[in-house]
Formats: structure tokens, sequence, C-alpha cells
């Protein structure tokens, strides 16, 4: 089951790592 609060909390996630490292996330 897909959850909002949760894909929302991954994006987060995933974009403040992006940012904090690209190269790591490409991976």
């Amino acid at each position: 089951i897909c959850d909002l609060s949760s894909t929302s909390e991954i994006k987060s996630f995933t974009s403040r790592f992006s940012s904090s490292e690209r190269p790591l996330h490409v991976l």
C-alpha cells in the first residue's frame, strides 16, 4: 500500500540527499 505521507517523506529525504550528494544518489 502506497501512503501519501510515506511518499512525501521519501521524496523529501531523497531531494535533500540528492542536493547534498548527487553522485551518491545516482548510484
